[in-house]
């Protein structure tokens, strides 16, 4: 690589576009590494921009929008899913979990796009590209819900200016728990609710900083759901202080809650991050050899292991984990197709469903007999 853009590249990639084209030193560039000769130089940070208004929406129609506007959420949300793209409305994250490296790129100050300007670009979004059919969008701010006046006023305009039929999702934490809020966000065509939930075991949470509790979590859901919210639980393992015992007490809470879909990653160590600080890690050289040509994911069921990333928990004990919390999970959809199978069946064929019921009943008693043999 010649050359680093770092942070906010907006400001940064138009003044080393102009320095580049023009012949000038990019030794002046705020925001940049570099390299001269056999020496890198890095060029101090550039300051994070304020006003994050004064930006244009990204060129979307540079890109090939029909890879971009695709289908969302169709598993748990069925015939509500919509067809949409992302957006985003704000940066920087003013919590400190230990995992994260959100910061690294856009600070603990977090920045807000006005309510207006951010209607704006989804009006202009949905006039461009409803003919390709997008019928939603997807905030991916790292908080959505930061300033919760500010959610109500971007809600409002949604329902003012007939945009409300339009579905969305965002990512919140619990503690923005609100059912006004809440209500108001459903109104506006919210369906999906993603809470960053973490652990089940408020030790490991305090360990973290998260700055939540399990039974914040319980009324958060629980708010969520009870004005119409799909709920989308993340869930991480692996991390600092965790054991057999907290990672089953995590299992057993994504169970408990009423949540329409559950993802449980292993938490993986980054430059720059607390949790990555606390190791001697040479970066740029890290690998594990072995998993260069394995696919991890599809041994294990879950995407999320990269062999230049390292983990703060054993390797292959996390990978035994997840393949365990695979099984179960495939066992629990398995089981409720039986039961919803049983249910159509039931009523279109009930005949056929009395002979499996004795069917399974004569394999049950039979397995019996040879197991007490």
């Amino acid at each position: 690589m010649d050359i680093i853009v770092r942070g906010e590249g907006e400001e940064t990639m138009v003044e080393l576009a102009d320095a580049l084209e023009k012949g000038w030193s990019t030794g002046e560039t705020l925001g940049v590494c570099f390299r001269r000769n056999n020496d890198v130089v890095i060029n101090p940070p550039r300051p994070f921009i304020q006003n994050l208004d004064l930006l244009p929406f990204p060129a979307r129609h540079l890109l090939p929008m029909k890879s971009y506007i695709r289908e969302r959420f169709s598993n748990i949300l069925g015939k509500e899913s919509f067809k949409g793209t992302a957006l985003i409305s704000s940066r920087g994250c003013p919590f400190f979990c230990v995992f994260c490296a959100a910061t690294r790129f856009y600070g603990h100050k977090w920045r807000p796009r006005s309510a207006e300007n951010v209607v704006d670009e989804i009006e202009h979004l949905y006039l461009n590209y409803k003919k390709l059919g997008l019928s939603g969008f997807v905030v991916a701010d790292d908080n959505f819900l930061v300033d919760s006046k500010r959610v109500m006023k971007i809600c409002d305009l949604l329902i003012d200016r007939g945009l409300s039929h339009l579905k969305w999702m965002c990512d919140a934490r619990v503690d923005s728990a609100d059912e006004k809020l809440y209500s108001k966000m459903y109104e506006a065509g919210c369906r999906v609710l993603a809470f960053g939930i973490e652990s089940g075991n408020d030790k490991i949470l305090k360990s973290i900083n998260k700055g939540i509790t399990t039974n914040m979590v319980r009324t958060a859901v629980k708010t969520a759901k009870s004005v119409g919210l799909k709920i989308w639980g993340y869930f991480l393992f692996g991390v600092p202080g965790d054991t057999d015992e907290t990672i089953m007490d995590t299992i057993r809470f994504s169970k408990e809650l009423d949540i329409d879909h559950i993802e449980i990653h292993p938490v993986q160590m980054y430059p720059g991050t607390e949790m990555g600080g606390e190791h001697n890690i040479d970066w740029l050289n890290f690998i594990v050899e072995k998993e260069l040509n394995e696919d991890v994911g599809k041994q294990t069921g879950f995407a999320g292991f990269h062999p230049r990333v390292p983990t703060f928990a054993d390797r292959d004990k996390m990978k035994t984990i997840m393949t365990y919390i695979s099984r179960r999970q495939t066992i629990e959809r398995r089981r409720k197709k039986r039961v919803s199978n049983l249910l159509y069946y039931g009523l279109t064929h009930p005949k056929k469903v009395i002979a499996y019921l004795f069917g399974r009943l004569r394999f049950r008693d039979k397995r019996r007999a040879l197991l007490s043999a």
